[in-house]
């Protein structure tokens, strides 16, 4: 196991930028790799996915639940440089089938959607990278198919256990300023909050997700243009899985058994605590862990320089 490395983040707070817009119209910019753009029948639904770049493939599960790939796009676009990268969206959300069967709303579900992914790819051995909740299904599916996994890189990830979420809420609570709590209250009481307007759930949101971030004001960069199944099933894929296993979970025993190379990516301001990314790479033998300085949950966003080196490097030299 290598002593964490900790990369350096920006020194002081940067101006705030503009919301990036989602579609692929908007999203993919003029100068970014050719991509592809379908559907897959897995396991008796339809998931959507984009396929981006050339190279080596990269499949990369978006965090929630309840989200779709958008909010990782266009940021995520730069590591197609040198990988195909493989997004797909998560069963009920985003351009897949809008119809939710609860009975396959399970950890158990989405975990062979994944691996029906990796097949309908081509791909005998997946590098895979998963970012927060994304993360822990990367995790529950190293363990489950340690025979079909290159290299695993988890990205502010949700830990191994379900002990943080008392620690991870108080975080969000001290970082979340009084205006934003108000402005918070006001639309959840709204008719077009309840009517789940987009523009009242995407402003709800935008807000929400500040104190996920050490510069607040990068929030407002974070993509929610998300659709409209998403924005319509969201709640319930995320009760779902909560129901099925989120409220308490411990898998660091199965964690134990991972051997394949994995890089674990975790922000020094993270709302999730960073004893548990330390305690994952305490945890699987050959990982590397880094410390990404004055960055929070969405790192890609907020320091994308040392964590596209992190992971570029990762795969490059990390496991040869």
């Amino acid at each position: 196991m290598l002593e964490p490395r900790i990369a350096k983040g920006p020194s002081r707070l940067s101006f705030p930028i503009l919301v990036l817009a989602f579609f692929v119209s908007s999203c993919h910019s003029a100068d970014a790799p050719d991509f592809e753009q379908g559907v897959k029948r897995i396991n008796g639904t339809k998931l959507f996915y984009r396929a981006i770049g050339e190279g080596e493939p990269l499949v990369i599960a978006h965090g929630g639940p309840g989200m779709d790939q958008n909010y990782l796009l266009p940021q995520m676009e730069e590591l197609a440089k040198q990988h195909r990268l493989i997004f797909y969206d998560q069963r009920g959300t985003g351009g897949s089938s809008p119809e939710i069967d609860p009975s396959a709303i399970t950890i158990e579900r989405f975990v062979d959607d994944l691996n029906e992914i990796r097949k309908a790819f081509d791909i005998e051995k997946m590098n895979l990278l998963g970012h927060s909740w994304g993360g822990l299904l990367s995790m529950y599916y190293a363990t489950t198919h340690p025979d079909k996994m290159k290299t695993l890189i988890l990205a502010n990830t949700m830990p191994a256990t379900s002990e943080f979420w008392a620690s991870f809420a108080e975080n969000l609570n001290r970082n979340r300023k009084p205006a934003d709590s108000l402005a918070l209250s006001e639309i959840a009481a709204s008719e077009e909050f309840a009517a789940k307007s987009p523009a009242a759930l995407r402003n709800y949101w935008q807000i929400f997700f500040r104190s996920y971030f050490y510069d607040q004001s990068l929030s407002y960069s974070l993509n929610l243009e998300q659709t409209k199944t998403t924005w319509a099933n969201g709640d319930a894929v995320s009760n779902l899985l909560w129901e099925d296993r989120l409220e308490d979970f411990d898998i660091y025993d199965q964690l134990a058994s991972v051997s394949c190379p994995t890089l674990i990516v975790h922000g020094d301001f993270d709302p999730v605590p960073l004893k548990y990314a330390q305690e994952i790479h305490e945890t699987i033998a050959n990982s590397q862990l880094v410390i990404l300085e004055n960055s929070g949950h969405f790192s890609y966003i907020e320091t994308p320089a040392e964590f596209y080196s992190a992971v570029t490097d990762f795969l490059k030299n990390g496991h040869d």
